[in-house]
């Protein structure tokens, strides 16, 4: 058995002692806040009466109400609400593994094989999994998993079509992935404002870099995406929407919201950089290695140079909540922001020893070889694990799961659906449900507050179709 195979068998294993107990505690889910929020609005208005009133007095996000009406659509008309958000956590698994082989593929494209590719996919993933700011709102809760984890995924479908319409030498090849980058700029812009931030910073280089180099190819072609691209954003940007919802919040001034995004990216970074990530880079590092090499990079920056621009694209992340809301992105936003932060600090160790090779005449050869070293391989997967098994995202898993505090909240809340169900059969349209006694922190978002008047509980009772509900 070749090393790369074995390798891969290893994280294959860690792969499944980390995501096997998100894939059971999916079962438990619930929906919660917005989910029915946006099902409500639906079944009032319709799909497209929604669009405009979302458009009109809430967002501009115009693919994510679009995404999360045709979702309530499905649930009201032929899938329950309570099935969808349960399936919806494995679909997102599903998305974010294949958006990440699709990425590395296009990097890679035949210096790697699919088992050396494999191995770098297990290790991201797992990475992200295992230290992302929140999974209740990142993977669990609907509405946070539709309008921020298919804005990552998107962002790796765009950074891959990028690199594969570059490398492309048939005229037919790059029509179809120039199709495919024009769709997908038109569908990024319109997920998130920090997705459409990350957009702008890339367009803007890519301009720069087209108008500076002379003989750049394809610069008629990324003007045509980045006159697409602005269109989008000023369509998403100038939504009335945008503007209702932002008045509800204080606003920073310019001067201080920058200063807030470089304090506030700081603190994240030196918090995102923990022993799962550290560990799983020296797994991604002779991979990475690999891909260097075959694409031939003549240019070696800097590793100040490119830390600085990883650090410049990460405080850009926290801009627009900052300047529209004057705090931080919500945990659901910095998921998104640590899934753009793990692929930059890979690609920055991958330049770091590629620089460090070139600059003193070292042999990278070595880092490559390094691959083929089965008992190092072994050692460094049993650190791995141990490093995964001290994150709190898995220790939190394991524990909801193994002591049933999963199973516990589960029931709780359809012992609530049949009191709800008594209730209306009884002519009580104001129903008192018990507070949940069990909370399994890995899955839970939010739940209905003993105040009937709050706005989740008003959501919870339309959906419920009565009159009002509070918690004991």
């Amino acid at each position: 058995m070749s090393n790369s195979r074995f390798l891969f068998y290893m994280l294959l294993g860690i792969f499944a002692v980390t995501i096997v107990p998100f894939i059971v505690l999916s079962f438990y889910n619930h929906p919660s806040a917005d989910d029915f929020c946006y099902t409500n609005q639906v079944s009032r208005l319709g799909f497209w009466g929604t669009q405009s009133d979302l458009y009109m007095h809430w967002s501009g996000r115009y693919v994510s109400n679009f995404l999360l009406s045709g979702i309530s659509y499905i649930s009201i008309h032929w899938m329950n609400l309570a099935t969808i958000v349960q399936i919806s956590p494995l679909l997102i698994f599903a998305m974010l593994i294949g958006s990440f082989f699709y990425f590395i593929h296009a990097l890679a494209g035949k210096s790697l094989g699919l088992t050396e590719k494999s191995v770098l996919v297990l290790a991201i993933f797992v990475s992200y999994i295992a230290n992302c700011p929140s999974p209740p709102e990142g993977i669990y809760w609907l509405t946070g998993t539709v309008t921020y984890q298919v804005g990552g995924c998107l962002l790796l479908l765009f950074l891959g079509s990028i690199a594969k319409y570059v490398r492309a030498m048939s005229r037919r090849e790059r029509l179809w992935l120039a199709l495919l980058l024009l769709v997908l700029t038109v569908v990024a812009a319109g997920v998130n404002e920090i997705l459409m931030s990350v957009l702008a910073m890339i367009f803007v280089c890519a301009s720069v870099y087209a108008f500076r180099s002379s003989g750049a190819k394809h610069r008629s072609f990324f003007v045509c995406l980045a006159i697409a691209a602005a269109v989008s954003f000023f369509i998403a940007i100038t939504a009335p929407g945008n503007w209702v919802r932002a008045n509800s919040f204080q606003h920073y001034g310019l001067l201080r919201t920058v200063f807030m995004a470089f304090y506030s990216a700081a603190i994240a970074m030196a918090k995102w950089l923990n022993a799962p990530l550290l560990f799983s880079s020296i797994f991604v590092l002779p991979v990475g290695m690999c891909i260097i090499r075959g694409m031939n990079i003549r240019k070696h920056y800097h590793p100040i140079l490119i830390f600085s621009l990883v650090f410049l694209v990460i405080s850009i992340c926290f801009v627009p909540s900052l300047w529209a809301t004057g705090t931080n992105p919500p945990l659901r936003a910095q998921n998104f922001i640590y899934l753009l932060f793990v692929i930059s600090w890979f690609v920055f160790v991958v330049l770091f020893v590629d620089y460090g090779a070139h600059t003193y005449n070292l042999d990278a050869g070595h880092i490559v070889q390094f691959r083929s070293m089965k008992s190092v391989s072994l050692m460094l997967s049993i650190v791995f694990l141990f490093a995964l098994c001290g994150s709190r995202n898995v220790q939190t898993a394991w524990k909801d799961w193994v002591n049933g505090s999963a199973r516990a909240y589960n029931q709780e809340l359809m012992e609530r659906s049949f009191v709800i169900q008594e209730s209306k059969a009884r002519g009580v349209e104001d129903v008192r449900v018990p507070q949940l006694t069990y909370i399994p922190y890995t899955i839970f978002f939010s739940d209905i507050q003993n105040n009937a008047a709050d706005w989740q509980n008003v959501c919870y009772a339309e959906y419920a179709k009565i009159h009002s509900i509070y918690t004991e």
